[in-house]
């Protein structure tokens, strides 16, 4: 299976990317990793990230004229042949919007999953990410707090979310991707789980 999750910034990614991991490993899917195979992942796994194991991540960047392989916001690499690089990975990370590269990658994935979350609580939550150490100290939030942060940012963090999120919608046509939303996985989580799994087709019945 090659398996792509797409979502904008502080939308419940890295929560969608453990269930995600969960259910391939539950569901007996090989999972490879493109990023554990390269020389500075040994180095990489040791940095202080936004999470654990964060260097693990297969987590793609798509600009319009390159596909790059990232670790956070500290490296970025331009991948040459994207089938190369898709053929050592199972499931991969994007969070860039789309653009004229976009589809051509989607293309070559047989399961698109998006998450959508309510732009008011990703852009409170973006402001609190903002002065978390790691993300402070490479990029100053030229703000006193969270809050002023937030009355600077609120408005382009609105048209980020339009731009994303209705710029893959319009894809939907073209492409099977599945959506889930953050909010049902908080209220309902056991539902949404469900129809994730049985979109990715995979049978979890016989495992213990």
């Amino acid at each position: 299976m090659k398996l792509i999750q797409i979502g904008n910034a502080k939308s419940g990614n890295f929560w969608l990317y453990r269930i995600i991991q969960q259910i391939l490993l539950e569901g007996g899917v090989e999972i490879k990793s493109f990023i554990k195979n390269q020389s500075i992942y040994d180095v990489a796994k040791g940095w202080k990230l936004s999470f654990s194991d964060q260097a693990s991540v297969d987590n793609l960047m798509i600009t319009p004229s390159q596909y790059y392989y990232r670790i956070s916001s500290i490296l970025q690499m331009p991948i040459e042949k994207l089938d190369d690089y898709l053929a050592q990975t199972t499931h991969v990370w994007l969070q860039s919007p789309p653009c004229e590269l976009t589809a051509g990658a989607l293309s070559k994935f047989e399961k698109i999953v998006y998450i959508v979350r309510d732009p008011r609580d990703m852009a409170i939550s973006n402001s609190k990410y903002a002065f978390t150490p790691y993300r402070s100290t490479l990029f100053p939030p030229n703000a006193e707090n969270p809050n002023l942060y937030l009355d600077k940012k609120l408005a382009h963090e609105i048209y980020l979310w339009v731009q994303h999120v209705g710029g893959y919608l319009k894809l939907k046509s073209q492409f099977p991707i599945h959506v889930v939303f953050y909010e049902r996985l908080i209220h309902s989580f056991d539902e949404e789980l469900s129809n994730l799994i049985d979109y990715l087709e995979l049978n979890l019945s016989n495992s213990s």
